[in-house]
C-alpha cells in the first residue's frame, strides 16, 4: 500500500517561494506513487499581510488547524511547512501534537531564518518543534549551526537545498567587447516589498540611464504604483507577475540579477536559484542563507545602500570580463541545486519511521563540503 502523506502548507496563490516549493514537493511525491492529501494553510491574500494579526486570519487559521487534525488519523506521514511568526508557530502546535500522539512520522520543512530569533526568545516553543520526535529540514548548514549555538536540539535536523525548475543553461552567450559595449539588462524579479530591496532598485533606475532596468513581480500597492510611474517615464520596463515560459525568457535575456534583500525571514530565494540557472550575474547581499547558496558566484553589496548598488552595476558595466566570469560561476553553482539532488535527499525521509534518524549524508553535495 502506498504511503499516505498529508501536506500542510501554503500553495499558490499568492505566489511565494514556499508555495512554489510545496507545489513541487507535491508533484514529486505523486510522481513517486505516494498518496497525497493537502491542506492549504494560507490565511493571507498577499505577501504584505505576513505578520499582521486580524480576526479573519485567526478564524481561517482555526479552520486549517481543525481540518489538518481530522486528516492526521488517516495518513502515515505529516509534511508541514510552518509559519515564521509567533502566530504561525502557535497555530500549528495542535496539529503536530496530535500527529505525535497518533505516532505519525512528522517532517517539518522550514523555508527561512525567521525561526531563529523566535526560538531564541521562546525556547519552550522551540522544543515543541525541534526534538527527538520530529524530522526538521532546513535550507542551509549555516542555519543548523546557528540553531545549535542557540541551544536548540538539531539532532534530527537535516539540510536539504531547494532547487530551480528552470534548466541550467549550457553556456553564457558571448558579450560585446568593452570597445563596443551593449547596454546591460538589469533585472529585479520577486515580491515588490521594501525589504527585498525594490526601493533601492527603483532609485537606481531613476538616477541612471546607463542600463535597461526590468522589474517583474507583484506586491505592495504603493510600490507597484511607483514602478508603473517609472515605467511610464521610460526609466524601466515593468512586466508584472511573470511565470513559466515568460519568466524563463526574461531571465535568459537578463545580464544582471539584483536582489538587495534584508528581508528578516529570508532563507534561500528561489529567484536567485533561477537567475543562476539562467546565467545571470548575481548582485545580492550577505544575508541569511544567501552566501552559502551563491558561494563565489555573486557580487555582494550593502543591504540598504543605493550607492553600493550603483557602484556594483558601474563596475560590472566597465569590467565586462568580470561580468562574464560571474555569469559562468553562476551556471556552475546552479548545477548544485538540481531536482535529482533534492529528490534523492528528500524522498527517503518519507519512508522512515518515527524513531529512525535521517541518513547522515542527507542533503550532502560538493557545495556542502567547501
Amino acid at each position: 500500500m502506498a504511503k499516505r502523506v498529508l501536506m500542510v502548507g501554503q500553495f499558490p496563490p499568492p505566489v511565494t517561494g514556499e508555495g512554489q516549493m510545496n507545489m513541487l514537493v507535491e508533484r514529486m511525491l505523486k510522481a513517486e506513487g505516494l498518496s497525497v492529501a493537502k491542506v492549504d494553510s494560507c490565511i493571507i491574500a498577499d505577501v504584505n499581510q505576513v505578520g499582521q494579526f486580524s480576526l479573519s486570519k485567526f478564524w481561517r487559521a482555526l479552520q486549517v488547524c481543525l481540518k489538518s487534525i481530522l486528516f492526521v488519523f488517516s495518513i502515515d506521514v505529516l509534511y508541514l511547512t510552518p509559519g515564521q511568526t509567533l502566530f504561525g508557530l502557535l497555530r500549528f502546535l495542535p496539529v503536530i501534537m496530535v500527529a505525535a500522539l497518533a505516532r505519525k512520522q512528522v517532517i517539518l520543512h522550514w523555508h527561512g531564518y525567521g525561526i531563529l530569533p523566535l526560538f531564541k526568545r521562546y525556547p519552550r516553543i522551540a522544543r515543541c518543534y525541534f526534538n527527538q520526535r520530529f524530522i526538521n529540514v532546513v535550507l542551509t548548514h549555516d542555519l543548523i549551526q546557528k540553531l545549535a549555538a542557540a541551544g536548540i536540539n538539531t539532532s534530527r535536523t537535516v539540510k536539504i537545498a531547494n532547487f530551480s525548475e528552470l534548466p541550467v543553461q549550457a553556456a553564457v552567450s558571448s558579450i560585446a567587447s568593452e570597445q563596443q559595449p551593449v547596454r546591460l539588462k538589469v533585472l529585479f524579479l520577486g515580491g515588490l516589498m521594501a525589504e527585498k530591496g525594490i526601493d533601492l532598485f527603483l532609485q537606481a533606475a531613476a538616477s541612471s540611464a546607463a542600463f535597461d532596468f526590468i522589474v517583474c513581480g507583484a506586491g505592495d500597492a504603493e510600490i507597484t504604483e511607483r514602478v508603473q510611474s517609472l515605467a511610464d517615464e521610460g526609466k524601466l520596463t515593468f512586466a508584472g507577475l511573470v511565470q513559466a515560459a515568460q519568466k524563463q525568457h526574461i531571465l535568459n535575456e537578463a545580464d544582471i540579477f539584483v536582489l538587495q534583500t534584508h528581508y528578516p525571514t529570508e532563507g534561500v530565494p528561489l529567484t536567485i536559484l533561477e537567475a543562476m540557472a539562467s546565467g545571470c550575474a548575481i548582485v545580492t547581499t550577505q544575508h541569511n542563507g544567501i552566501p552559502e547558496t551563491v558561494g563565489e558566484a555573486a557580487f555582494f553589496v550593502e543591504a540598504q545602500s543605493v550607492e553600493s548598488l550603483l557602484a556594483a552595476l558601474k563596475q560590472l558595466d566597465q569590467q565586462r570580463q568580470q561580468l562574464l566570469a560571474l555569469q559562468q560561476l553562476a551556471l556552475q553553482q546552479a548545477r548544485q541545486f538540481s531536482y535529482s539532488r533534492f529528490k534523492d535527499a528528500m524522498l527517503p525521509l518519507f519512508y522512515l519511521n518515527s524513531s529512525q534518524n535521517p541518513p547522515s549524508n542527507v542533503g550532502e553535495n560538493r557545495l556542502d563540503r567547501r
